[in-house]
């Protein structure tokens, strides 16, 4: 099975619940919907697939992208605090 195309795994999907309800949280003021949809993003940022393409496909080593996607979690979170959310369509 090619790697994009893993399918459902209710380990994963468990995973993934625990990862986006303690990143939601650390969100508090932002609107519900804003915060999991941030949260599936950095949660998708920590994935294996994701550190496969930083690290193989685009030559980051492992330290760098622990670094890097420290800076963007953390980036993220204090954005979506200070109250600068994803944009819906209309409004851009």
């Amino acid at each position: 099975m090619p790697l994009a195309d893993v399918g459902r795994d209710a380990r994963r999907v468990a995973r993934t619940r625990i990862i986006t309800d303690f990143i939601a949280a650390e969100m508090p003021s932002a609107p519900p919907d804003d915060a999991h949809d941030i949260a599936v993003v950095l949660r998708h940022l920590l994935s294996h697939r994701s550190w496969f393409w930083l690290t193989r496909e685009y030559g980051l080593d492992q330290e760098r992208v622990a670094q890097v996607v420290t800076w963007v979690i953390r980036t993220l979170i204090d954005t979506a605090e200070a109250g600068d959310l994803p944009t819906t369509l209309e409004d851009l």
